[in-house]
């Protein structure tokens, strides 16, 4: 910027993108039928066809899902669980458990847990000079292991951590991935 003047031509912004590429993984399945078992399933008055055609559109969504999760192995394409020009993890506070020290959600308290997910939106909004508030939309996405935590109780056993979200942070929208199940692949594409 600069201050005004009628005849001024300075001050400009503008933009710089910076497109990282990407390789294309393309895919498909086929649907494989023949006269005689077309007509012997027919005899069922099942739709043989069309539950043909589910399957290949469930199998094709399964591994969109995949690719979206991981990426594709072997190609410059990643997924939101590996993808490189992400800022790095926050990671959740730690417990001290049987001798052992632990950041995973099953060793913690619910209110433990509820401050792990505090502190995660504090981060995030630190990170984005007070871009991103209480009042922005949130995913937590967690996996279907880690979900049933969201139901331990406070200190008090008065509310589950669920229910505190809920309150305190109506914002957020909980959503269960399996893919983040999956610890084993989740640092290597599909």
């Amino acid at each position: 910027t600069q201050p005004y003047d009628d005849y001024a031509d300075n001050g400009k912004s503008g933009v710089n993108y910076n497109f990282i590429p990407r390789e294309n993984y393309l895919f498909e399945t086929v649907i494989k039928y023949g006269d005689l078992e077309q007509e012997m399933v027919a005899k069922t008055r099942a739709n043989y066809l069309a539950d043909l055609q589910a399957s290949a559109a469930l199998n094709i969504a399964i591994d969109f899902n995949r690719f979206y999760m991981k990426g594709v192995d072997g190609l410059e394409n990643y997924g939101i669980i590996n993808q490189p020009n992400l800022p790095s993890a926050i990671v959740a506070a730690t417990v001290t458990v049987g001798g052992g020290t632990h950041t995973e959600w099953s060793y913690k308290t619910g209110a433990q847990i509820y401050d792990d997910i505090v502190a995660m939106i504090s981060d995030m909004s630190a990170r984005s000079g007070g871009h991103v508030g209480l009042d922005t939309k949130y995913k937590l996405v967690v996996g279907t292991a880690v979900y049933a935590q969201l139901i331990k109780q406070n200190s008090l056993g008065t509310e589950t951590v669920i229910g505190m979200i809920k309150r305190s942070l109506p914002n957020l929208e909980v959503v269960v991935s399996p893919e983040y199940d999956d610890d084993a692949s989740a640092d290597s594409g599909v």
